[in-house]
């Protein structure tokens, strides 16, 4: 059922956002539980033991993943724990568990932790963020930061994407360890509004509103890791890769909105993307610098002991744990050791 009666709320227009006020509507929300929800289900913080783990967020801080509450008004708590509780206990079914999972549910769900992340970065006062957060006053990427807003509010009312999908979801299947802490990891980069999580034997990663163009541009090379259970170094190499790749992304996108009457039936938000005429023939990206995604990639992969010399090839090329100089993928087992034709016989 679609909740009517929900004012329509943008929480990161002001540049506060506000601790009493809920994430979805603005509607004054009761101090404890009752007015929050974790940005995890209970059940993965005892699973994968983040009882005690920490999540370092984009601007500096850190909080014990039990302790990311978002403040949600208790009339809505049921919708989004549709998701927020659905979607990860899905996911820890393992891979049959995808079957049964709506690609836009599964969207909504990464716009819950965008969302909810977000929300963490823009409740801390304007004069404690540093300057690598000063793209959240940037008048773009708020923009973009409320068509996020806008689809997690779809599992309030009614929202249609016209000519275009939202985002960019890309499922992989990774390696399981007898300890269950290695088996869960969150990634998040803000600035180019992509999300990973590993979870157990499935790992999903999201590009937040770029309009479905990573998956229109590289849904082939992604392909070919189907049936390929990777490594969490080549998962958060493919991670660099895709963060890379939204932050090269042009943005020459508008979007014209229809919004409802609130007294409208069923009432449906619908969203149109349109390409202004004089940016038609601009590229899709920038061009790639091998440098620069270089030090995105040891962004990722210092905390496994790498340095910036251990990416840098022969030939000053950075280098990859994914394929080989023919372009085949590397297979290896969990502890990173290749698996031979035999082996996969």
């Amino acid at each position: 059922m679609i909740q009517t009666g929900i004012p329509y709320f943008h929480p990161f227009q002001a540049e506060e956002a506000s601790a009493h006020c809920c994430v979805l509507s603005g509607l004054p929300v009761p101090e404890g539980p009752e007015g929050r929800l974790p940005l995890l289900p209970a059940f993965w913080i005892e699973q994968f033991g983040l009882a005690d783990s920490k999540l370092q967020f984009n601007g500096g801080d850190s909080l014990r993943y039990s302790d990311i509450l978002i403040p949600v008004h208790p009339e809505l708590h049921a919708h989004i724990k549709r998701i927020q509780n659905g979607i990860p206990d899905l996911l820890t079914a393992g891979w049959d568990g995808l079957n049964w999972i709506q690609a836009e549910r599964l969207y909504q769900w990464m716009c819950w932790l965008g969302v909810g992340l977000l929300y963490q970065e823009f409740v801390r006062p304007v004069d404690r963020r540093p300057a690598s957060m000063n793209f959240l006053k940037d008048p773009g990427m708020v923009h973009r930061f409320s068509l996020i807003h806008l689809s997690l509010c779809a599992v309030l009312r009614k929202v249609h994407y016209e000519n275009f999908d939202p985002g960019s979801l890309f499922i992989f299947q990774s390696h399981t360890y007898a300890n269950p802490r290695l088996n869960f990891n969150l990634k998040v980069s803000l600035n180019t509004l992509c999300l990973s999580v590993r979870a157990g034997e499935v790992t999903v990663m999201a590009c937040l509103q770029d309009n479905g163009t990573q998956i229109a541009f590289f849904e082939s090379y992604f392909r070919r890791f189907d049936g390929i259970t990777l490594h969490p170094i080549q998962l958060d190499e493919l991670f660099a890769r895709l963060s890379y790749k939204a932050y090269l992304m042009n943005p020459r996108f508008h979007y014209g909105l229809a919004w409802p009457e609130e007294a409208e039936k069923d009432a449906t938000t619908f969203v149109r993307l349109e390409i202004p005429e004089e940016d038609r023939e601009r590229e899709a990206f920038l061009p790639w610098n091998e440098q620069v995604y270089g030090s995105v990639l040891l962004a990722q992969l210092s905390p496994y002991g790498m340095s910036h010399a251990d990416l840098q090839g022969p030939n000053q090329e950075i280098v990859t744990f994914l394929e080989d100089s023919d372009g085949r993928i590397y297979e290896v087992d969990a502890h990173f050791n290749p698996i031979t034709d035999q082996q996969k016989a």
